[in-house]
């Protein structure tokens, strides 16, 4: 949220909620991907157990795809893994919303508006409820950070 509000120019004609709420998912994702890159590399060859018929079974076989985006497909899949996990620390209103709003429900990303309708709400609020979610989330998001910087470095400790 600092970020946002160093770096907002009003002069672009964005509102700040919309570049605040951009900003705030922007640092969750590289969060995420600096995460991801901690991690130890799993090779698509790694056998995970054997088929009816008794051939092995890798991670690449269940994981193939036509296509090369393989990788950001996992990626995503991550992404909105952890991105349920925060939304853990949301009401049931804010969850809704963030669903709703970030395509979570259902892969299409509702407009304000489309939300405020579906709960029968305002506009406005949605926007507020919008705001306050995102806010928890990037706080819970920066908590967890903190606490597994404390385990790596307590690790280290003699």
């Amino acid at each position: 949220m600092i970020k946002a509000v160093d770096t907002y120019q009003p002069s672009k004609g964005t509102k700040f909620a919309t570049y605040a709420a951009r900003c705030i998912q922007n640092e969750i994702l590289m969060q995420l991907r600096a995460q991801r890159k901690s991690r130890k590399d799993v090779s698509l060859y790694s056998p995970i157990g054997t088929d009816k018929e008794g051939n092995e079974i890798t991670i690449g076989d269940i994981l193939f795809s036509e296509s090369d985006s393989t990788e950001d497909e996992v990626s995503r899949r991550m992404e909105i893994n952890t991105m349920r996990q925060l939304l853990d620390v949301l009401d049931d209103r804010e969850r809704k919303v963030i669903e709703l709003r970030f395509g979570l429900a259902d892969g299409r990303e509702w407009t304000q508006n489309e939300v405020a309708d579906s709960l029968e709400i305002s506009r406005s609020y949605v926007s507020r409820l919008e705001k306050r979610a995102l806010l928890k989330m990037f706080h819970q998001s920066h908590v967890a950070k903190e606490r597994k910087q404390a385990v790596r470095n307590a690790r280290l400790q003699p």
